[in-house]
């Protein structure tokens, strides 16, 4: 089986918005473990990310910030030039990624 992190990076590489047809759709506010390996999209400006929960990808940090949730932190993203990824931590640190690798513990959700 693929992971679905190095699945959505090899969309992002290759310039494409297309998203696993076998993945669930989200509920509106992530939670981990709940909404692991589903699709969440934003509500306003239709950004689409793939969640993994319990995976951080490590460097490729852009930008750190606190966030209110997870969702909160996808939604800074959606909207921040050249992030493809996130990892959020339960204390409210985001990382927003400009590119992904394999990694460890941690909530990440990677974009399309």
């Amino acid at each position: 089986m693929v992971n679905a992190a190095l699945r959505t990076t090899a969309m992002a590489l290759a310039g494409r918005h297309l998203v696993p047809c076998d993945l669930p759709e989200c509920d509106t506010t992530l939670t981990c473990p709940e909404d692991n390996n589903c699709l969440w999209t934003h509500p306003f400006n239709n950004a689409q990310f793939v969640t993994t929960c319990d995976l951080d990808f490590e460097g490729g940090d852009l930008q750190t910030i606190r966030a209110k949730d997870f969702t909160d932190c996808l939604s800074v993203c959606s909207l921040t030039h050249g992030c493809v990824a996130v990892t959020f931590r339960e204390d409210g640190f985001c990382y927003l990624k400009d590119s992904v690798t394999p990694g460890h513990a941690g909530y990440v959700c990677p974009f399309p």
